[in-house]
């Protein structure tokens, strides 16, 4: 639902509409970091290089604080089993969708 012309709500929170990710770098530093704490966190976990990819309110560009990190990666493997271990050692609020499936998202560096 929007609100006003640079603005939504959602998930009951009203959101400042920033614009679709066309970039990594265009993400705030902060949001920066933490995507790639996560991806290195995923890297050292698999014990390979893995491909991880922005989507969510992050990619459509309107997250606010309370947003968690939406993460894709291309593995046969369980996202909530991921989003817990991520949670319990970067203290990161993360959702990963895991998928053999390839569709173009944003790729974190």
């Amino acid at each position: 639902m929007v609100s006003s012309m640079n603005s939504i709500v959602y998930k009951n929170r009203e959101r400042l509409v920033r614009g679709p990710l066309i970039n990594f770098n265009d993400l705030p530093l902060d949001k920066q970091d933490n995507f790639i704490k996560i991806k290195e966190f995923l890297i050292k976990y698999f014990n390979e290089n893995v491909d991880v990819y922005v989507y969510g309110s992050f990619l459509h560009g309107y997250w606010d604080d309370l947003s968690d990190y939406d993460i894709l990666i291309y593995k046969n493997y369980d996202g909530k089993k991921l989003d817990n271990l991520i949670l319990d050692k970067l203290k990161l609020n993360v959702n990963v969708n895991c998928t053999e499936n390839k569709i173009g998202i944003i790729l974190i560096p």
